[in-house]
């Protein structure tokens, strides 16, 4: 549940499941309400539909008062936000009575309700739009990528140590973190850093460095020379010692081959796997237009995610100009 119009679920009930558990129908177009773990998440009923324990249905007892998608905005929009007050930390849930004792929803008159809902269906599609654009310009880099090896290509495997320095980093406990560290450390997210350090575990940094991330999410880093940085034992690090391979190409092309090898969490992508990758490569001069194209597409898609970022609170700020 994420906002979404929920039309299909991964379990079904039976008439006769029913008929045991007395669960209530919940019509569609109802807001949906999670009751544990991830409290306060929304959704809308696509259709009409039974949820159990966790979703809560907001179910209208006057139509005439209250419109569903009114109230809707209200929750998805975090203008009530369940998550305030510690309700959504492990192992606590919410209840039907504190829905109807604690939370208050205001109610202003069914027009001003409407034209809350109109203004925020605007920016629901100018949302929708730029997320489909971003979709759009993400297929333009695989295609870029699949462009660019119809042509004379060399293999390279990663594995050959002549061309490829390849190493994990170390492990680090949390009092070797300093607040006032200089040196970014990477785990297993290779984009955000874990803590910050005042020592090196590497001494040369005179290469492009490419960072992966060993055993969470599959996410693969590029890294400037002259950038320090500290590798922890969930974070790989590849240099280039061939003036002939573009770290940038190769880290894109790392990151298409790591989600066709299904790295994960669970399927770690550890060193011996990482080496047995064999990566395409199209001449330096094509794998350079092609990063720069790429850059190119990256920047435009930098910038529609940070409008994204803007659409929540242009939401709540609607809902304050009415309430």
């Amino acid at each position: 549940m994420n906002g979404n119009i929920i039309t299909e679920t991964k379990e079904n009930i039976t008439d006769a499941g029913v008929k045991k558990s007395n669960v209530k129908l919940i019509n569609a177009g109802t807001t949906l309400l999670s009751f544990k773990l991830s409290i306060g998440k929304t959704a809308i009923a696509g259709k009409n539909l039974y949820t159990n324990e966790a979703i809560a249905g907001l179910c209208l007892e006057n139509e005439e008062k209250v419109l569903n998608k009114y109230l809707f905005d209200l929750f998805n929009s975090k203008f009530i936000d369940l998550e305030k007050g510690g309700f959504n930390a492990f192992g606590k849930s919410l209840n039907s009575e504190f829905l109807r004792n604690e939370v208050k929803i205001p109610l202003p008159p069914k027009n001003i309700q409407e034209k809350i809902v109109s203004e925020i269906e605007v920016l629901e599609k100018e949302e929708q739009e730029k997320k489909e654009k971003v979709g759009v310009l993400k297929s333009e880099i695989v295609e870029l990528f699949e462009n660019s090896l119809n042509g004379d290509v060399k293999n390279y495997r990663l594995s050959d140590d002549s061309i490829f320095e390849i190493g994990i980093g170390k492990r680090l406990l949390k009092d070797e973190i300093l607040s006032n560290g200089k040196i970014p450390v990477y785990s297993a997210n290779v984009f955000e850093p874990f803590g910050f350090i005042n020592k090196n575990l590497l001494n040369d940094f005179s290469r492009d460095s490419v960072l992966w991330g060993i055993d969470g999410d599959w996410m693969v880093n590029y890294l400037s020379k002259n950038i320090d940085f500290y590798p922890t034992d969930h974070c790989g690090y590849l240099r280039i010692k061939d003036n002939q391979l573009n770290e940038k190409f190769v880290a894109y092309f790392l990151e298409k081959e790591g989600k066709k090898f299904g790295f994960s969490r669970t399927n770690r992508a550890s060193i011996d796997r990482i080496q047995n990758i064999k990566i395409p490569l199209p001449s330096l001069e094509i794998q350079k237009q092609i990063v720069s194209q790429i850059e190119k597409v990256e920047n435009e898609i930098e910038i529609l995610k940070n409008d994204l970022k803007t659409i929540p609170e242009k939401k709540k700020e609607v809902l304050k100009k009415y309430l």
